[in-house]
């Protein structure tokens, strides 16, 4: 679940094992206060605005939007940047110099 707001009992929804990506946790529950208006329509969240279909990549680090046009090229690209870290870190690992490994891989 991704909000523009608060969550609560933490430790219970991570026992579940269920994602939450939130503003924090605020011990008041939404009884009475929050509503259902509609589903399957744009969103604005933290500023960023979601669309029915759009692809979203949460995890500790941050959140990422990805429009569906273009969805397919940048899992593609995401997937050949991670291979690139993977072998420099592997590189790194097993003794390789920054310089070397920044010139082979271009990331870090």
């Amino acid at each position: 679940m991704i909000t523009d707001g608060c969550h609560r009992d933490t430790r219970m929804i991570q026992a579940l094992g269920f994602p939450v990506f939130s503003r924090g946790s605020r011990p008041v529950d939404i009884s009475g206060r929050g509503t259902v208006v509609s589903h399957g329509r744009p969103v604005e969240v933290a500023g960023v605005r979601v669309e029915p279909g759009d692809v979203v990549f949460a995890e500790i680090d941050g959140i990422a939007v990805i429009p569906q046009a273009v969805a397919d090229e940048v899992v593609t690209r995401a997937f050949e940047k991670v291979a690139k870290e993977d072998g420099a870190r592997e590189d790194l690992r097993n003794g390789g110099l920054l310089a070397e490994v920044w010139a082979r891989y271009k990331v870090l």
